[in-house]
Formats: C-alpha cells, sequence, structure tokens
C-alpha cells in the first residue's frame, strides 16, 4: 500500500483526546493555582488589619488622650490607595491640639513614622495585594458574594453571649463599613482600650483588580465599646462562614 504523498499523516482519536486531557488537566490547575493565592491573600490581608487594629490598641497606652484610627481611600480607584493610620497621637503636643480635626489628620504628629501605617496599593510589586482587597462600597460587596448571604447575626452568635447580637449586626451595617472611599475615624478609649463605635473591615478576593464573585471573603467586626475583634472567614463558593 503506498504511503500519502510526503509522508504526511493526520492525527489519531487517541492522540486527540490525550491532548485535550493534557489542556483539562492544566487548566485546572491554573484555576487552583489562582483560586488558592486569592484565598491565601484574603487570609494575609485581613491578619495585616487585625494587626493595625491591634497595634492601635496597645498605643493606647503611650499617652493620656484617646487614639483616633484614620481610614482612607478606596482599593479599586484610580489611585488604588487605601491607608489606615493606627498610630497614637504624639505627648510633645498638647492634648487640645488633637480637637482640632486637621491635627487629628496631621501624619506628623503621630509617632512613628509613615511606614508603621497600614499602607497598600494594587500593584505588581504587593504580590498578595494582587488577589485580595478591601471594599468601600455597596457594590463591591455585592459583586463579591455573588448570591450568598452577607453575615448576620443570627449566624454566629452560637457561643457568644446574646447580648452581642444587635450590637454585632449593627456593626455590620453598610453605613458602619471603617472604609468607606473617604475619610472616616474611629476613637479608641485610652483608658479601656475599647472603640468607642462599632465597625467592620471586610476583604475580598480579586480578579483583575475587581472583587471576584463567589470568592473567598474575610470581615473584621468590632461592636460598639468593645475591645474585642472578631474575625469570621467564608471559602470561595461555600456559603457558610466560620469564626477565625
Amino acid at each position: 500500500m503506498a504511503r500519502p504523498a510526503g509522508g504526511v499523516r493526520g492525527y489519531t482519536l487517541f492522540e486527540l483526546l490525550v491532548v485535550l486531557i493534557i489542556v483539562g488537566i492544566l487548566a485546572v490547575g491554573a484555576v487552583t493555582t489562582i483560586g488558592n493565592k486569592r484565598s491565601g491573600s484574603v487570609r494575609s490581608l485581613l491578619d495585616e488589619v487585625e494587626g493595625t487594629l491591634v497595634g492601635a490598641q496597645q498605643g493606647t497606652g503611650v499617652g493620656l488622650t484617646n487614639v483616633t484610627l484614620l481610614a482612607d481611600g478606596t482599593w479599586t480607584s484610580a489611585s488604588n490607595r487605601l491607608y489606615l493610620d493606627g498610630r497614637p497621637f504624639d505627648p510633645k503636643y498638647p492634648a487640645t491640639d488633637f480637637l482640632v480635626a486637621a491635627n487629628v489628620w496631621d501624619p506628623t504628629k503621630r509617632i512613628g513614622s509613615l511606614a508603621d501605617r497600614f499602607i497598600s496599593r494594587y500593584t505588581m510589586n504587593a504580590r498578595d495585594h494582587l488577589y485580595a482587597g478591601v471594599i468601600t462600597t455597596d457594590s463591591e460587596q455585592t459583586t463579591a458574594l455573588g448570591g450568598r448571604t452577607w453575615l448576620a447575626a443570627d449566624a454566629f452568635v452560637a457561643g457568644l453571649p446574646a447580648s452581642l447580637k444587635t450590637p454585632l449586626t449593627d456593626a455590620l451595617s453598610s453605613t458602619n463599613r471603617l472604609f468607606k472611599g473617604a475619610q472616616n475615624t474611629v476613637e479608641i478609649n485610652s483608658q479601656t482600650r475599647r472603640f468607642t463605635t462599632g465597625f467592620h473591615v471586610c476583604i475580598v478576593g480579586l480578579a483583575g483588580g475587581f472583587p471576584y464573585p463567589k470568592g473567598s471573603m474575610g470581615v473584621l467586626v468590632v461592636p460598639a465599646n468593645s475591645a474585642t475583634i472578631y474575625k469570621f472567614y467564608i471559602r470561595e463558593g461555600e456559603t457558610t462562614w466560620r469564626r477565625q
């Protein structure tokens, strides 16, 4: 039997199937890797922000004035910049100076360098921050939830005092986000180390710099007049929140 001209032959069905299987395995591996990066980045960023909040509480022992926690910026804006400053006021300034809003926002009147603030940018140099960010709007939260239910006090109050249900619910309202896309402040009492108002911080997985639907999410919740920071997490694709 004569061979085809030039010795050219087509691929067999078996060879095509092998190629398709290899491509499928590589695609699944790529998706899994990215998913793991998002999950790990959400947890890492959650820990970073929690560390800043705890540091601000510890800073109340430096002076006699309350510590004013500052939050500003957005994650997905053109500037891609967000910061959280919990450094205590410099005691060399009179306490009355910090009754003036301009002084509260003056970074030079706090102890420590600017590097002591939590400052994040969505840049190629911040690898974890490519896959996780802090939300500031209802639309970002809705996108990240992807149809899942937002945290409700009923879902996690088990094992906690019933008296926490209302404060936790209030702290989780959209009006009590710590990051609002604009300047926001929360005071920490210098004597009790309690946050005087309730708030929450929601961190989500990102894809291309924007919230990823049904991705991993983490939430830090602080009830009003509480010194405790509660941490909750939901895994990518899952519907059940877990206390960390």
